[in-house]
This record gives structure tokens, C-alpha cells and sequence, in this order.
């Protein structure tokens, strides 16, 4: 793996690129944005000036592949360099990858106690970036997980491949043609940046880097592809991927907050035509709930004249709450609300049966699902209640909505009272369907919708390009044309493939339409035959320069 360090690293240098450039906008376009005259503008776009920095890490990044292609520069020592700039970049994002963890831990965030470091660093700027919309949210989530996703990737690579090279008996740093691994020679002194390479070194590491990112790379290539076409379309591919990322962290992130929220979803229905005894069956307890606009229920604000008539039907079961037990009769009784006094009343009116409880309150099922209507001070009221019924699971309730026949002010200038009286007209009831999600479906629906917009960007870009996505990013082959049973059964089928088509590596060899398919269709692997040697028989093969200019073989190659 070592002998293609130069190659990926290059890989991940692009790709730093492309992450850390759209987060610089980022951080201004999302910044703390305090609109204070006080503060300057600096201060203001403080993540976004301080993102910039990450460019200094990129212009790092640069020199150092220019000089490992135009220098034998040592190898140790820029490596050393490249992972020390790696693990420093996300710095210049702290305050994104901050707002981030405050985004998905809100409670943990803010209520936990910090150092004095931390808390002088968080609070250094004020508040975090804003996060209030789901967009930003879901933006500055997809950038922390990209950033750190990569940063782990690099260094992943690196330890694996030293441990990989060193168990395999491989010199880790890698070697070009005409090239010793030490820059400097084993008598020579140590040198950082060595000697200058000769045109023919130059061009040999040039190729060697070449043929691998043409080959292993979103910028993959066949050799009659233009590059600038194949470059342009890795960049697309690559910053479509990274909107699907923010669209996934976006989606995931809505679900995650209307799930945390346990937020209900609504379908409603049309029960029609029923009679209203029909729709209101089995449900036998009436309660009526009042509370004022400044207690909510605290009870010793309520006004002390109010009274709910006729009480031999309605039972006071506590302040501000009246219930009507087991009456299966439909209508209920009408009713009268009355009190003195300059409060305004919220009132609740219900329809539920012992399995919800015996008598709704201010903190039960039906009072916190349903509005109330709200009766101001010194009028006089007419009101007709109109039922809609609601299902919570397996509960059943009815909450009756007002329709206001008269308003008029008081007589007395003191008093207010509300007629209430339940129309026995049902022609349409309306149900409504509440459901709590659960996270196999929050986690389902986010598959969904991802999917679908998957579809959709991949469909598109292979309209535009000739390939999908997933083509570009993981190869442009399949590893077998017979599915996860050509993986299987691999052996077998080459050496059914040998037999009734004996012809078939000669053609490959030859440059013919089977060479074409086994280029852009299939792994050419499953039928190279194990007795030819030296050929170039699939893509994988290694070639020089005089190959590719003749056209001899076929394969990824790059256009040096």
C-alpha cells in the first residue's frame, strides 16, 4: 500500500479541498451574524474569518506534493508534516464542529458544568453559530461529520498501510521507477528537501501518481475519456455526494427532533354520514376544564364566583373542572358557565370514558392534544359545540369544538356567562388519528426520503455523464455480470467461461469488442484465463508509457 502513499495522500489533499472550501462559506453564511452596531464586522463573521485559516493548511498541502514531484525530498519528514497539518485543520472549524455538538446534545450542552478554559473559549464568541433553522442545523452537522470523517480516514489509511507493509515485508514509503527509498542515499547526510529530481524521475512519479488516481479515484478514467471532462465530473460527484450527506443529516435531524419532541402524526378521516350517538358510543364521560389565562391551572387563581349550572348533571370533581358520569344519552345536557370579574377563561370541553379516566384536568390527554376557547370578561355568550373525534392508539376521545352563535356585553357590566349547548347534527364527523413515531419508522421514513432523493441525483447524473454516482465513487465496474453468485461461485464460472469460450483472451489481447465490454462493463478478472502470463488481461495491469501511446492494451489510463 505504501509504494501509492504519494497518490493518496495527493487523493486526500483534493478532497480536503473540497471540504474545507464550502465550509469557509459556511461559516459566514451562517455565522454568529449579532447584526450589534457595536461589534465590528470581524466579530461578527468571527467562525468565517477564523475558517479561513484552513486555506494556509491547503496551501501547505500543495507544497508539499510539489515538491515530493519536482524534489527527492525525504519522505519521512513530509509525512510527519502532512499529519501534524491534518490533525490541526478542524481547528479552524471549532466553532462549526461546537455548534454541532450543541446542535444534536442541546440539554447536555448548556446544563452541564465547564472548565474555565472551556467556558472562556465558548463564550469568547459571544454564542455559537446559529443553529435555530433546520437547514443551518442540518449543514453545520454534515460539515462536522465530513470533516472529522476524513481527518480519521487519512490517518486510518496511514496506520494501516505502515502496519499492512511492515507484516507483508514491504518498505512503507514509497518507491518510483529508477528511485531508492532514501532521498539522500544511505552516505549521504540528511537532507529535507533532497535533490532536484531528473525530467525523467519527474516524469516517471508523474505517471505513477497519474495512473493510480485515473484508476482508483472519482477522477477514474478509460483512455479515450478526455481528462478535463473526467476531472469535471469527479468534482460534481463529489460535491453531489456531500449534498446528500447535508440532506441526509438535514432529514435525519428533523426526524431525530420530532421524534425527541414525541411530536404526533396527524391523519384525519371523515366518519360520514353517522349519526352523532354513533360516533360518541361507549365514550360516556362529559367534562368540562376552565382555567384562567394567567394560572393554567393553578387553582387558587380562580375566580371564586365561578360556577358551572345545572350541577345535579355536572359534578364538580375538583376547581375548575365538572364531569357528567356514565351517560351513554346523546346529546349531553347543555350547560352554563358564569363568573364575575375582569378574567379571561379558557375552557375545555370533552367526551372520554374511565379507560382515559374518570374526568379530564388541566394536565390530562384531552386537554393538552386540543385548543381551548377562550371567553373574555363581560360578555354574554351563545355557543353551539360541534364534536371531533380523536384517536390516541387504542384510546378514543371526543373534543367538542365551539362555534359562537352570539357575543353580546353583559347586562351588568360585571357578570359573564356562556351558554353551551352540543349540536345533534352529524352528518360529517371528523376523526383524527394521532400516532407517536416510533424509531424503527422515524429511522424508516429517513431511509425513505433519502432514498428517493438518491435516486433522483443519481438519475440525473447519469442523464449528464453516462454513469451513476455510485459508478464514479466506487469503480466503474461490476466486480461480477452474475451478482453475488458469480461472487460465490467465481472459480467455477472462469472455468466454465474457458471452456465454451476459448477465444475470449485472445480477443481481450487483441483490442476487440470484448476488450471494449470487459473495459467499461465487467471485471475482466472472471475470465483471464491462469495459464497467460505477461499480458495485460485486465485494467489492473501495470503499464509503461510506449503501451499506452500504441493502444495495445485497454484499461484506466491516464493521459500523461
Amino acid at each position: 500500500m505504501g509504494q501509492h502513499l504519494l497518490s493518496v495522500r495527493i487523493l486526500f489533499h483534493v478532497s480536503f479541498a473540497f471540504m474545507y472550501l464550502p465550509m469557509i462559506g459556511l461559516g459566514f453564511s451562517s455565522g454568529l451574524n449579532l447584526r450589534d452596531p457595536d461589534l465590528s464586522f470581524v466579530y461578527n463573521r468571527f467562525d468565517g474569518f477564523l475558517a479561513l485559516s484552513a486555506l494556509v493548511g491547503l496551501g501547505i498541502f500543495v507544497a508539499l506534493d510539489i515538491l515530493t514531484i519536482l524534489r527527492n525530498v525525504n519522505q519521512r519528514a513530509f509525512l510527519a508534516v502532512d499529519i501534524l497539518v491534518v490533525v490541526l485543520m478542524p481547528l479552524s472549524v471549532w466553532p462549526i464542529i461546537l455548534s454541532c455538538i450543541s446542535v444534536i446534545w442541546v440539554k447536555e450542552f448548556y446544563q452541564t458544568p465547564c472548565g474555565n478554559w472551556f467556558c472562556n473559549l465558548y463564550y469568547s464568541v459571544a454564542v455559537l453559530p446559529r443553529t435555530a433553522d433546520s437547514v443551518t442545523s442540518a449543514c453545520v452537522i454534515a460539515a462536522t461529520v465530513v470533516t472529522l470523517g476524513l481527518n480519521i480516514a487519512f490517518i486510518s489509511y496511514i496506520c494501516i498501510a505502515a502496519i499492512t507493509d511492515k507484516l507483508q515485508g514491504n518498505k512503507f514509503l514509497p518507491i518510483y521507477p529508477g528511485q531508492s527509498l532514501s532521498s539522500s542515499g544511505p552516505q549521504e547526510r540528511w537532507r529535507l528537501f533532497g535533490t532536484q529530481r531528473t525530467p525523467t524521475e519527474r516524469a516517471a512519479v508523474v505517471r505513477h501518481c497519474a495512473d493510480y488516481i485515473f484508476r482508483h479515484s472519482v477522477f477514474r478514467k478509460h483512455a479515450f475519456e478526455p481528462t478535463a471532462w473526467v476531472i469535471f465530473r469527479g468534482i460534481i460527484a463529489v460535491y453531489s455526494c456531500v449534498g446528500l450527506v447535508a440532506f441526509s443529516a438535514y432529514s435525519g435531524y428533523i426526524e431525530f427532533q420530532v421524534y425527541s419532541d414525541r411530536g404526533y402524526t396527524v391523519n384525519d378521516v371523515i366518519l360520514g354520514p353517522t349519526q352523532c350517538a354513533d360516533a360518541a358510543r361507549n365514550i360516556n364521560i362529559t367534562s368540562v376544564i376552565a382555567a384562567t389565562m394567567t394560572s393554567m391551572g393553578a387553582v387558587n387563581f380562580l375566580p371564586q364566583t365561578l360556577r358551572l349550572s345545572p350541577e345535579t348533571y355536572y359534578v364538580a370533581g375538583g376547581p375548575g373542572s365538572w364531569s357528567g358520569y356514565s351517560d351513554y344519552r346523546y346529546p349531553p345536557a347543555g350547560f352554563e358557565i358564569s363568573w364575575t370579574g375582569n378574567d379571561s377563561l379558557l375552557t375545555w370541553v370533552t367526551k372520554a370514558n374511565f379507560i382515559i379516566g374518570d374526568i379530564a384536568h388541566i394536565a390530562s390527554l384531552q386537554v393538552n392534544l386540543t385548543s381551548p376557547l377562550i371567553l373574555a370578561p363581560f360578555k354574554q355568550y351563545t355557543i353551539s359545540l360541534s364534536m371531533m373525534r380523536y384517536k390516541v392508539d387504542e384510546l378514543s376521545f371526543i373534543s367538542y369544538h365551539p362555534d359562537v352563535i352570539t357575543s353580546m356585553d353583559s347586562a351588568s357590566g360585571s357578570n359573564t356567562s356562556a351558554t353551551f349547548s352540543f349540536n345533534n347534527f352529524c352528518q360529517a364527523v371528523i376523526q383524527r388519528q394521532l400516532t407517536l413515531p416510533s424509531s424503527f419508522s422515524a429511522t424508516a421514513h429517513v431511509f425513505s426520503t433519502v432514498g428517493g432523493i438518491i435516486a433522483s441525483v443519481d438519475g440525473i447524473f447519469a442523464l449528464i455523464f453516462g454513469r451513476t454516482i455510485v459508478a464514479i465513487i466506487v469503480g466503474t465496474r461490476f466486480v461480477s455480470p452474475f451478482g453475488l453468485l458469480g461472487l460465490v461461485t467465481r472459480n467455477r464460472f472462469k472455468r466454465l467461461i474457458h471452456e465454451q469460450y476459448p477465444h475470449m483472451q485472445e480477443d481481450i489481447d487483441r483490442g476487440g469488442m470484448v476488450a471494449y465490454i470487459s473495459e467499461v462493463a465487467i471485471d475482466a478478472a472472471l475470465i483471464d484465463t491462469p495459464t497467460v502470463k505477461g499480458h495485460a488481461s485486465s485494467t489492473e495491469s501495470t503499464l509503461t508509457g510506449d503501451e499506452m501511446e500504441n493502444g495495445n492494451s485497454v484499461g484506466l489510463y491516464p493521459q500523461v
